[in-house]
């Protein structure tokens, strides 16, 4: 298990799928999108359609094979138009594409690991088990044996969390023949490709040249809150940034050409962005429909609604369908099972620190930990309301010169992220601002790159340097103090995995999340100190502390022998009870099998 091969392999497979769903979407609309669309549109696409496969039990197989499907369909529907493109023009946001994956990849493969953020985040654990289960499986929860994998999938996937943002994961794993782990940070840095395709699109309205087109969206990409999630492992939020990026110059297409097809990509990034956050997306919705629908009814069929369009009603039903069934239960059961002041309360940080600068939401806020104050506070907040500052006046040269992407972009964004930042706690605020983050210093970036290459002026040139460098600090700290997964520990975890799939129940009794929520699942695994299905007690009838290693000789007898199985880390604490034998011996992880166990218990 490599991280070079998922970084080569897991961005090559979503590159084709991507374009191939976006091009089976622009023959559908019947007016060719921007070529820099069209992996924004497919992501949304294949997420729609996929989610709706999801929701029938059993029904995880079909994931891959229908993402397969649709981007073959689209890219024979789309030969012609492939067949005339001019690659010398589109050089430039190639070339920067790919600089945004380098980027996205290197904390990872200078650590030689396949997951950032090992140490400050075990979500990224849950997200593989998640994925795990609906490429396999589906949603469905029922007829799964108790332990600490089923105990996640019962307080997510039950509970009604979206899973939009883990489908590709799933569909580059099983294309790339890449187990999940391996394809999981891969995802994220396409993500941050989409990101960076959509605002150069965004940029290029106000922007003549495409080189500065390009370097707008390259450096947008790395705003520094959404960059350090991404180093996070925090795919929501990085899938939630591409979406929304590709929706605002759809709505401004919208405008311009009219049409009630040209809508149907509009319709369908929605859905994908309900699919990937659930009922939480709709501050950002509502604004965008609105524009949308207001735009193309008043501006482009000046007051006439036509019949015709009645139809865009169940197609959004449809593209939206996997969020809007999981609404009522993700909203009754999120209090409980998240956690309250997790999502709504004033002290609800999650794992931040204290509350964020709000600041930080403007796309530049250069330091190594997003959570910790910067030692240049008041350097960094003078950066940040000059972004913020710039952001707005793109906006209003653009309406100024009908290049209406920038204002739509900050109209859809800006009044969403202000009711959640109201709503919500320091933790959902920071997701929030992340996810902002991209597109104000991208309206910013477009701005300069208007004043200095189209219109000459030194002033803005100045600014321009001012910025890049101001990013490329940013991006080197974040990068510099990033974590990463142990490769090899996991590597071990993985063969152990493939070696006793079958032959639990397995007593785990490490603490390392990503064995207990993905590598181990078949081995009907409980983890001693996390999330236990089963009551595994200690011998004087308390439970563990939570993550931490648990003595083998210091849990009951009577729990003990439930598990044919025992994993421990090589030279963990504790005399194995007579009897037991070692059955892997390996550089991290030992593996015992209880006395009369035999090769395919199940217990």
């Amino acid at each position: 298990m490599t991280a070079a091969g998922g970084w080569l392999l897991v961005p090559l497979v979503l590159t084709v799928v991507t374009v191939g769903w976006g091009l089976l979407v622009d023959r559908l609309t019947g007016r060719e999108l921007p070529a820099a669309l069209l992996p924004g549109v497919g992501l949304a696409a294949m997420i729609c359609a996929t989610g709706l496969v999801v929701l029938r039990d059993g029904a995880g197989p079909l994931v891959a094979p229908l993402a397969a499907a649709g981007a073959v369909l689209g890219l024979v529907l789309g030969r012609e138009r492939l067949a005339r493109a001019d690659l010398r023009l589109w050089a430039a946001p190639l070339l920067a594409a790919a600089g945004v994956l380098v980027v996205q990849a290197l904390p990872t493969l200078l650590d030689g690991a396949v997951i950032a953020g090992y140490g400050r985040l075990d979500d990224s654990a849950t997200w593989l088990g998640l994925t795990d289960r609906v490429i396999e499986q589906g949603r469905a929860v029922t007829g799964l044996p108790p332990g600490t994998y089923t105990r996640v999938l019962q307080d997510y996937l039950a509970q009604g969390y979206p899973v939009g943002s883990l489908l590709p994961v799933g569909v580059g794993a099983r294309l790339s023949g890449q187990d999940v782990a391996n394809a999981y940070q891969p995802t994220i840095g396409m993500y941050a490709v989409v990101v960076s395709c959509s605002l150069y699109a965004v940029a290029r309205t106000l922007v003549a040249s495409r080189v500065a087109a390009a370097l707008v969206g390259f450096g947008a990409a790395q705003a520094s809150l959404l960059y350090g999630y991404a180093q996070w492992g925090g795919v929501k939020e990085l899938a939630a940034a591409a979406l929304l990026a590709t929706l605002a110059p759809l709505v401004a297409r919208s405008w311009r050409l009219g049409g009630e097809r040209t809508l149907l990509a509009v319709v369908l990034v929605v859905g994908g962005l309900t699919g990937t956050l659930g009922v939480s997306a709709g501050p950002w919705v509502l604004p965008a429909v609105l524009l949308a629908f207001v735009g193309w009814l008043v501006v482009a069929q000046r007051g006439v609604l036509r019949r015709s369009a009645l139809w865009l009603l169940p197609v959004g039903v449809l593209a939206a369908l996997p969020a809007l069934s999981m609404a009522d239960l993700l909203v009754k059961t999120s209090p409980t099972t998240f956690g309250a002041n997790a999502i709504t309360e004033a002290e609800g940080l999650g794992r931040l620190l204290a509350p964020l600068n709000l600041l930080q939401g403007a796309g530049l806020w250069p330091q190594e930990d997003f959570r910790t104050a910067s030692s240049a506070e008041t350097l960094v907040t003078l950066l940040a309301l000059g972004v913020v500052a710039l952001a707005l006046a793109a906006a209003v040269v653009g309406v100024r010169r009908r290049a209406y992407a920038p204002a739509v972009l900050l109209a859809i964004v800006v009044p969403g992220t202000v009711g959640i930042v109201a709503l919500g706690s320091p933790w959902i605020d920071a997701k929030s601002l992340a996810i902002t983050s991209p597109f104000v210093l991208g309206c910013a970036l477009a701005l300069v790159a208007h004043e200095t290459v189209d219109r000459g002026r030194r002033s803005a040139a100045a600014a321009a340097v001012l910025l890049a460098v101001a990013v490329a600090v940013s991006t080197t700290a974040v990068a510099r103090s990033t974590p990463g997964v142990p490769r090899d520990e996991l590597t071990a975890l993985r063969d152990i995995g493939e070696r006793f799939d079958g032959q639990g129940p397995t007593l785990f009794l490490g603490h390392q999340v990503y064995a207990t929520r993905h590598f181990l699942r078949d081995m009907d695994v409980e983890g001693a100190s996390e999330r236990r299905d089963r009551f595994v007690r200690l011998v004087d009838g308390s439970l563990a502390p939570d993550y931490t290693e648990v003595p083998v000789d210091r849990v009951a007898a009577a729990d003990l022998a439930v598990y044919a199985l025992l994993v421990r880390r090589v030279g963990a604490p504790g005399q194995m009870p007579a009897g037991y034998t070692r059955v892997w011996d390996g550089p991290f992880w030992e593996v015992w099998r209880r006395p009369g166990g035999r090769e395919g218990a199940t217990g």
